[in-house]
């Protein structure tokens, strides 16, 4: 770069020396490093071979050898066992010392706080004389937090010249400081081929870019722009449709307070016509979200705000206007949220309840055909399931966690929950049994923790007439039910996988008992610290786990030994004991 006293210094330019080898690109080098005026314009000047075979650490100590004054030829073997970092730090300091501010200023125009840069139009020039840049799908621009302001400025007209050149497909803007963005985001013709937008850490900008009009963008996520209090009509440009978008993610907007569709100039139901999934995080200033009332495609809905208050007002509708494409619903500390309705949501596969303290029951359900997974987390005041009748008999999976007033579960499971596999009950601690009529003959998982009434009564829960169980894990570390574990005919034949643990009160394992599991492949032991042996019956020397292959016992600080006669598992392949102090011997 290189600039005549007369030139403007829009003048400046990079020249790119490129082509195929033996056209003389080595010689045009050699005759602008030679030049009158770069020794004219340079107090210092190297030159550098660096091989194809690219080195860092290597390309460092070249040009490191190479900017030292006095440089003999053995000076490079100096630096052959430094690292990476002390090279990089050594040409830095050196660097600093040849190239003066004072001196670059001999080059770049004089200016008492800041230098010229690449002008806009020759970045135009170079982009169009490349085409590995008219090739280009993805774009990163990503500034650090001291970026000067002029640098800043001068980078997003570059993004512009760039963005005008490309056939881009991805454009990732990160740490971008400016108010607003720049303006090739209101033309779309610009930049029409881009499907995917990230901004992220843009935290001054305090409105969001007309994106709504580009007409190949599937994807957007927006993350801390924290400036952003209201998201309108703005959003969407001139007759925006979002007419490709099927993924929109909202997260860490801390001064987001709105959304409001409601100026937007088309029709319902011509906005976001593709959106499967809208997804919001961390943002815990929103309070209004108007959105269009007719999402024909979406089917995942996530809304995570503690001020919602209840699902009509939240989502700008009133219940039987949700979209009925939804099928995967997720709502997560929304403190005032009550009740939820399923009747309006036929579609509905997947819905998740977290930390809404205020959600007291699930109404209305009627008949969800639709329904395979219920998750409940967190929901202190959670106290019914419809009333006890929740009918959804393609139901598969059904979690229930930290909901202390909760006292009892879906009743007649197996005619309405004919469907259920897997089973959670974590900390609700007032459900005392399971409902009458027993559970769903197709259960095959069942977890309880921390549920002291429940395991209290186990020797009546009849798992044994469950043809298809497999896995079973219990574990309560203040519960003080369990001393001995498995009762007689507590658990059934078919059994695989067997987890016990935390059990803080547990003392023996009754191995007579574990005998009549022939099924049993995994047995897992866990934080049992009052546990000492596994119990045996005398008249049984060697109990028999014929197809046992796993066994694992981890965090059991008394136990001090296995049966006396060694454990008859002939399949047996894995052994893991862990923080078992007073263990001695494995088993023979």
């Amino acid at each position: 770069m290189l600039r005549e006293e007369h030139d403007d210094s829009s003048n400046l330019h990079v020249i790119a020396i490129v082509g195929m080898g033996g056209i003389g690109k080595t010689t045009l080098a050699q005759l602008l490093y030679n030049d009158d005026r770069v020794e004219k314009h340079f107090d210092h000047k190297s030159w550098v071979y660096i091989s194809e075979r690219f080195d860092i650490s290597m390309a460092t100590k070249i040009v490191l050898t190479a900017v030292t004054d006095d440089h003999p030829a053995s000076q490079s073997s100096c630096y052959d066992n430094k690292d990476l970092d002390w090279l990089q730090n050594k040409l830095k300091k050196t660097l600093d010392s040849v190239f003066q501010t004072t001196q670059l200023r001999t080059l770049l125009p004089s200016s008492s706080n800041s230098f010229d840069y690449l002008s806009n139009e020759a970045v135009n020039q170079l982009v169009s004389g490349l085409k590995i840049l008219r090739v280009l799908k993805e774009l990163t621009f990503s500034w650090s937090d001291d970026t000067k302001d002029q640098e800043h400025a001068t980078d997003m007209g570059v993004l512009e010249e760039l963005l005008s050149g490309t056939e881009l497909k991805r454009l990732n803007i990160i740490g971008y400081r400016g108010m607003k963005f720049p303006n090739c985001f209101r033309n779309p013709n610009t930049i029409s081929s881009i499907v995917s937008i990230k901004l992220e850490r843009c935290r001054h900008c305090q409105s969001l870019p007309a994106l709504g009009e580009l007409p190949s963008l599937k994807t957007l996520y927006i993350k801390q722009l924290d400036g952003v209090v209201r998201v309108n009509e703005e959003f969407y440009g001139t007759n925006g449709k979002f007419a490709s978008l099927e993924s929109l993610s909202f997260s860490s907007m801390s001064a987001w307070e709105e959304w409001n569709s409601t100026g937007v100039g088309v029709q319902d139901g011509e906005v976001f016509p593709r959106l499967r999934e809208l997804l919001i995080s961390d943002c815990d200033s929103l309070i209004t979200v108007h959105l269009p009332q007719n999402l024909p495609s979406l089917t995942k809905l996530v809304i995570p705000s503690p001020l919602l208050t209840s699902t009509a007002s939240a989502i700008g509708f009133a219940a039987e206007f949700l979209p009925t494409s939804l099928t995967h619903v997720e709502i997560k500390n929304c403190q005032n949220l009550e009740s939820f309705p399923l009747h309006s949501l036929p579609n509905l596969a997947h819905l998740d309840f977290v930390a809404c303290g205020s959600l007291k029951e699930i109404k209305d359900a009627g008949k969800s055909l639709s329904l395979s997974s219920l998750f409940i987390k967190d929901c202190p005041n959670f106290i019914s399931f419809n009333e006890g009748r929740l009918k959804a008999p393609n139901l598969n999976s059904l979690t229930v966690e930290g909901c202390e007033r909760l006292t009892k579960l879906p009743g007649q499971m197996p005619y309405l929950l004919p469907s259920l596999k897997k089973l959670w009950i974590i900390n609700c601690p007032q459900v005392e049994s399971f409902p009458a009529g027993g559970l769903p003959s197709n259960l095959n998982g069942l977890l309880i923790d921390k549920c002291s009434r429940l395991t209290a009564n186990r020797t009546e829960w009849s798992l044994q007439t469950l043809s298809a169980f497999e896995y079973f894990d219990i574990r309560d570390e203040s519960d003080a039910n369990i001393e001995s574990f498995p009762e007689m005919g507590l658990l059934p034949s078919c059994l695989t996988s067997l987890r016990i643990g935390p059990l803080a009160s547990l003392t023996e394992l009754d191995m007579m008992q574990l005998q009549q599991l022939p099924s049993l492949q995994s047995f897992d032991i866990q934080s049992c610290p009052r546990l000492t042996t596994l119990k045996v019956d005398r008249a049984l020397e060697a109990p028999t786990l014929p197809k046992l292959r796993s066994l694992s016992i981890e965090d059991c600080q008394d136990f001090t030994s296995f049966t006396e006669g060694g454990l008859n598992a002939p399949y047996l392949n894995s052994i893991r004991v862990e923080r078992c102090q007073k263990l001695t011997k494995l088993p023979g």
